[in-house]
């Protein structure tokens, strides 16, 4: 619960401390979990900042963003590049989809044939999702 409290609401626990006031009153008056109060209290006095850490949950890519870059500056030089061929150059262990959908999700890339039959290129899209 702590880290969904606003910073408003943070920061009024802060000075409620500042003031001198216990964790259990500060809790009671603003009528939020004891324990919610002292993680932010502890969080305060150990960074100097009302603003919850950063989370770390899910995952971690399978590719690098300095991969993922690098994919960008090859496919800038070549967009017809296939991705069998990309993820050698790049010497990665991962799928075929799995470095189309990085492409597409995190550096907005889209892989469009133009004619039937025809080879396809790798396009960018703009939105505002995509954008890094």
């Amino acid at each position: 619960m702590a880290a969904d409290l606003d910073a408003r609401i943070r920061t009024i626990i802060i000075e409620c401390h500042n003031e001198g006031m216990l964790p259990a009153q500060i809790a009671k008056t603003l009528k939020l979990p004891d324990n919610s109060v002292r993680r932010i209290i502890k969080l305060f006095k150990e960074t100097g900042s009302i603003e919850p850490r950063p989370r770390a949950y899910g995952p971690k890519p399978l590719i690098s963003d300095e991969k993922l870059d690098e994919a960008v500056g090859l496919l800038a030089e070549n967009p017809n590049m296939p991705i069998k061929d990309l993820i050698e150059k790049l010497n990665l262990n991962v799928s075929q989809t799995t470095m189309r959908n990085a492409l597409k999700k995190r550096r907005g890339f889209s892989y469009k044939k133009k004619l039937p039959g025809a080879p396809g290129a790798w396009t960018r899209m703009y939105s505002k999702s995509a954008q890094k």
